[in-house]
C-alpha cells in the first residue's frame, strides 16, 4: 500500500506497467534498464528517479532491490523498497546553486576587488583604499591635485570614514614622501599634555621632565603633520599653533630657544568647524589657514556599491591575521551587510568583520546572526537622517551620562571620563548643545 500511495496509483489497477509508467519520461529508460541489468547480474544498486503523480506533482524516489538465492546462486526470490526522497534531494540541489552562487560570488569580488584597486593605484597612487563610487572618487580626484602643491589640506568626514588614510595618500604623493608622516589625536591628548606633544618640552619644564623631549613639530620638520581630530584643540593652543604656521616659530614647553620647521598640515574633524568658529569655539584665523583646501569623505552608507568589495578586502586581510581559511562569503551576508547604515562607517564594518570571523568555524563566511553591531553603552540608535537628528542624539547621550554621574563633570568617575573625552572638551559640547544643569 506504501508503494502505491507513494506512486499515486490507483490500487485495484497497480500493475508493474502502471507504475512504470509513472516514472518521469526523462528518467523512465534509464531507470528501467538498471532494473534489466541488477536482475541479470544478480547485483542490487540504489537508483533514483522521478515520479509523476496523477495530481502532476513529482516526487524524487530511491529504489533498493535485494535478492534471495539459493547455493547455487541463483534468484529464488527478489524484493525493493521505494524512499521517497524528494526533501534530500530538494535540499541537496538547493546547496549545490547556493554553493555555485557563492563561488561565482567569491570569483566576481575578487575579480572587482583586484580591478577596484588597480583601477584606483594606476589613476591616483592610492593602493590602500577600496571604492569607486562617484563621491569617493571625487574625494580621491581632489586628493591627487593638492598633494604637490604644499598646501594645508583639511579633510572632512564621519568618524571612520578614512581621513588617515587620505592624509597618508596626500603625503605619498607629494616631494615630501622621502621624510615622514607624524600623526597627532588632538581628541585623545590631555589639555596638559597636548602642547608638550606638539611642540616638546625642555628638562624641568614641568614635573615628570626628566630630559629634554622632542615635540610632533620637530620630529615631522621636512614632511606632514596629520592633525586629526582639530576640533578639539583647546583654545590656547590655538592660537600657539596658527602661529607656527604662520611663521614655521615655536618654543619648547619651558625653553627660550626659537626653533623654526618646515611642515606641512594636514587636518582632519568631524565636527563643522565653520559652525565652532561662529560660536566662538575655534579661531576663524585658524580655520581660515588649515581649510585652504578641504576635501570631504563620504559615509559609507552613501557608498554601499563599495562595501562588497570592502567586506572582501577587510575579510582576507584578518583572516590571515588570525589563521582562517576563509575560501568564500555568503551570499546573505553581503547582502546583510550592504543594507546597514554603519554609523561607525569602515572602522564599523571592519570591527563587525573581526567579530564574524572568530566565530566562523569553516571556509565559509556565514553568520549574519553573529555580525549585528554592538550598541555603544549598551543601548540601539537608530541613525540620525540629518545633522539635527545627529545633534539631538548627541544631547541625549551626553544628558544621560550627566544624569548617571549626578552632574559630576571632572575626574575618573566624572561624566567626561565615562565618555572617554576631555572635560573641557564636554564643557564645550554642554555649551554648544545649550545642556545647562537643572536647578
Amino acid at each position: 500500500p506504501q508503494h502505491v500511495k507513494l506512486f499515486g496509483a490507483d490500487t485495484e489497477h497497480a500493475t508493474t506497467g502502471e507504475l512504470f509508467r509513472r516514472i518521469h519520461p526523462d528518467d523512465r529508460e534509464q531507470a528501467v534498464a538498471v532494473m534489466k541489468k541488477q536482475f541479470g547480474t544478480k547485483q542490487a544498486k540504489p537508483i533514483t528517479f522521478r515520479v509523476i503523480r496523477p495530481d502532476h506533482s513529482i516526487v524524487h524516489v530511491e529504489n533498493r532491490v535485494e535478492f534471495d538465492k539459493d547455493d547455487e546462486g541463483r534468484i529464488t526470490r527478489a524484493f525493493g523498497t521505494d524512499y521517497d526522497v524528494t526533501e534530500q534531494v530538494t535540499a541537496r540541489q538547493k546547496l549545490e546553486e547556493a554553493l555555485a552562487e557563492i563561488q561565482q560570488l567569491s570569483a566576481h569580488l575578487k575579480l572587482e576587488n583586484t580591478f577596484l584597486r588597480d583601477e584606483i593605484r594606476v589613476a591616483h597612487g592610492f593602493d590602500r583604499i577600496i571604492g569607486s563610487g562617484p563621491k569617493l572618487k571625487h574625494a580621491l580626484m581632489l586628493a591627487e591635485k593638492v598633494a604637490p602643491t604644499g598646501v594645508s589640506v583639511l579633510v572632512l568626514g564621519e568618524t571612520g570614514t578614512g581621513k588617515e588614510l587620505i592624509a597618508q595618500a596626500i603625503h605619498d604623493l607629494s616631494d615630501r614622501k622621502d621624510k615622514v608622516m607624524i600623526s597627532v589625536n588632538c581628541a585623545a591628548l590631555s589639555r596638559d599634555l597636548i602642547e608638550s606633544e606638539l611642540f616638546g618640552h625642555e628638562k624641568g619644564a614641568f614635573t615628570g621632565a626628566h630630559e629634554r623631549r622632542k615635540g610632533r613639530f620637530e620630529l615631522a620638520d621636512g614632511g606632514t603633520l596629520f592633525l586629526d581630530e582639530i576640533g578639539e584643540l583647546p583654545a590656547d593652543l590655538q592660537a600657539k599653533l596658527l602661529r607656527v604656521l604662520q611663521s614655521g616659530d615655536f618654543v619648547r614647553l619651558g625653553g627660550t630657544e626659537t626653533l623654526n620647521v618646515d611642515v606641512r598640515i594636514v587636518a582632519a574633524t568631524n565636527r563643522d568647524l565653520r559652525r565652532a568658529v561662529d560660536e566662538g569655539e575655534f579661531r576663524a584665523d585658524l580655520f581660515y589657514r588649515i581649510g585652504t583646501f578641504p576635501i570631504e569623505l563620504p559615509p559609507l552608507r552613501e557608498r554601499r556599491e563599495d562595501i562588497p568589495a570592502l567586506i572582501e578586502f577587510l575579510v582576507q586581510k584578518h583572516a590571515e591575521r588570525m589563521g582562517k581559511n576563509i575560501h568564500s562569503i555568503s551570499v546573505r551576508t553581503i547582502r546583510h551587510l550592504s543594507q546597514q547604515p554603519w554609523p561607525g562607517n569602515v572602522r564599523e564594518l571592519e570591527s563587525v568583520l573581526q567579530r564574524a570571523l572568530i566565530s566562523t568555524p569553516g571556509p565559509t563566511l556565514d553568520y549574519v546572526e553573529e555580525i549585528e553591531s554592538v550598541p555603544v553603552h549598551g543601548t540601539a540608535t537608530a541613525v540620525p537622517h540629518s545633522a539635527t537628528d545627529l545633534l539631538e542624539v548627541q544631547r541625549q547621550h551626553i544628558l544621560t551620562m550627566l544624569n548617571a554621574t549626578n552632574w559630576v563633570i571632572d575626574g575618573k568617575n566624572g561624566a567626561a571620563a565615562k565618555m572617554g573625552i576631555a572635560a573641557s572638551t564636554l564643557r564645550s559640547k554642554m555649551k554648544r548643545l545649550d545642556i545647562q544643569r537643572p536647578n
